[in-house]
């Protein structure tokens, strides 16, 4: 139970080509659905010397950690506090090589999906110098957008806008994944369980997170109005109150797939529990069976609950062997 101790950190130029292997403590790390994960370590300054680094040339550098159960971290150390007895870096995932990143400046706007204009501002970009990416898959499909490339920031203005407006997720290592959804459900084989793998346990929720009854206007885009459909969740409605809200299903007419649809949601969305954050210990190495992005089974006897979630975040704590995860709840199937 818990993970391993201290250990090595991995650390090579920008580029990832001589990699040397230098001790660390303190190691705290964490990884996250469409947002740069972190690390933070310490390293003894003769160490460092000894391997020929210096202040100015750790910063930029590639750090990886692996995990025997937590898996592999790897990113770009940002941030470099160094002392007389010891080196204190800060980095984040690999996300940050599209920082300071320039898109290309079009004279006309273009028209494309989400997931095209990522690609599109990415593969443009590498044509000054590298991005260092193993591989960029994105999914291009859904609605076209007209976008106007005016040498955004990939990082600070490109992907904020892009997620603010679509439904789309990305991964933040090597191979860079910008997709519909990440992970997999996989409650059907992982399943933690309070006072075997969970302490700590908080279930968080809002009343008006709360939708018990739900309308649903099909349409094969945004602006064509199908049927009218409506569907309820009265063990919600007489608990909360009636609390009521519209969606609109664009791409789906059939009156099946748009009932299917709406008890899906209002399946989660009738309960006032919408998040969960535990401390997971590594029973049986069950810290290997997840990653971000995945969705598990979770009993929680102390709260009467079982429910999926899907897990958004994970942080590790390498000294003490904990890891922190936050999920949302997609399922709630007891009570």
């Amino acid at each position: 139970m818990g993970g391993q101790a201290d250990s090595d950190l991995l650390i090579a130029p920008a580029g990832g080509l001589a990699w040397s292997r230098l001790p660390a403590s303190g190691v705290r790390l964490s990884w996250q659905v469409s947002r740069a994960g972190t690390l933070s370590a310490f390293m003894p300054a003769n160490t460092a010397h000894d391997v020929g680094l210096s202040h100015a040339d750790v910063r930029g550098m590639w750090v990886t950690y692996w995990h025997p159960t937590a898996g592999e971290w790897g990113g770009q150390i940002t941030a470099v506090d160094w002392r007389d007895a010891e080196v204190e870096i800060a980095a984040e995932s690999y996300l940050t090589l599209l920082r300071r990143r320039r898109a290309p400046r079009q004279l006309r706007p273009a028209t494309m999906q989400a997931g095209a204009i990522f690609r599109y501002a990415v593969t443009q970009a590498a044509g000054d110098r590298p991005v260092w990416y193993t591989s960029i898959r994105a999914d291009e499909d859904g609605d076209l957008l007209t976008w106007e490339f005016r040498h955004d920031d990939l990082h600070d203005d490109l992907l904020p806008r892009l997620l603010t407006n679509h439904e789309v997720e990305f991964t933040s290592t090597r191979a860079l994944n910008f997709v519909n959804r990440i992970g997999a459900d996989i409650s059907h084989r992982c399943h933690l369980l309070e006072g075997v793998h969970l302490a700590n346990v908080r279930l968080m929720g809002d009343l008006w997170a709360v939708r018990n009854d739900l309308v649903a206007v099909a349409g094969n885009d945004t602006y064509t109005a199908g049927e009218y459909y409506q569907v309820e969740d009265n063990a919600s409605i007489a608990q909360y109150g009636r609390l009521e809200d519209t969606a609109q299903l664009r791409g789906t007419v059939d009156r099946t797939q748009v009932v299917n649809q709406l008890r899906a949601e209002i399946a989660t969305s009738a309960a006032a529990v919408d998040a969960i954050e535990a401390t997971v210990l590594d029973v049986n190495g069950c810290w290997s069976e997840f990653r971000e992005g995945d969705t598990v089974l979770m009993s929680i006897p102390t709260a009467n609950s079982v429910v999926r979630a899907r897990v958004m975040a994970r942080a590790l704590d390498v000294g003490s062997g904990t890891m922190s995860v936050s999920a949302d709840v997609v399922d709630i199937l007891w009570p």
